[in-house]
């Protein structure tokens, strides 16, 4: 179940035009809320980023799309215990595996393993008129945090309000 603070943080910034992040402590109290009023990121204090260990940290993308590849990065770095992105129609969410976040080379590798074989895949896809070059688009990174998921890199979900 959802905490309600967390439900009621992303109901009001789902739709928003700019990014609004909230990092939220294990007890989903409010540490802080940032935005830089652009569409498309929220920088962070290294105050802010010292303060993301173990956290929540939720936040809109305003264009439609999952957790990007710095999203993920990030949690990795900071020792997340989870990163949200919401939008008008999708919340996604990024977890470590359960043993925590993989630090090694091995993290990397496959990401970039699966990046690779999920962009083939999708000029296979784009070429036989399966998929278009605009959806493609916005479902690259969903895919590609399933794929990550299904090899026990992350803990990824995603679901329509």
């Amino acid at each position: 179940m959802l905490n309600l603070t967390l439900e009621r943080i992303e109901r009001q910034i789902r739709k928003l035009p700019v990014e609004h992040a909230y990092a939220l402590d294990a007890t989903y109290s409010i540490l802080w809320h940032t935005t830089d009023d652009q569409a498309n990121q929220v920088v962070f204090s290294p105050t802010q980023l010292e303060s993301l260990d173990c956290t929540i940290l939720t936040h809109n993308h305003p264009g439609g799309r999952s957790l990007s590849r710095p999203d993920v990065m990030l949690a990795r770095r900071w020792n997340l215990a989870e990163i949200r992105a919401v939008t008008a129609t999708h919340r996604y969410s990024v977890k470590p595996p359960l043993a925590g976040w993989n630090m090694s080379d091995e993290f990397q590798e496959v990401l970039n393993r699966e990046r690779d074989l999920l962009n083939r895949q999708i000029d296979k896809e784009i070429e036989s008129g399966l998929l278009t070059g605009w959806m493609a688009e916005r479902t690259f990174h969903h895919r590609l945090w399933e794929r990550m998921a299904s090899r026990g890199m992350i803990r990824y979900t995603a679901e329509r309000w």
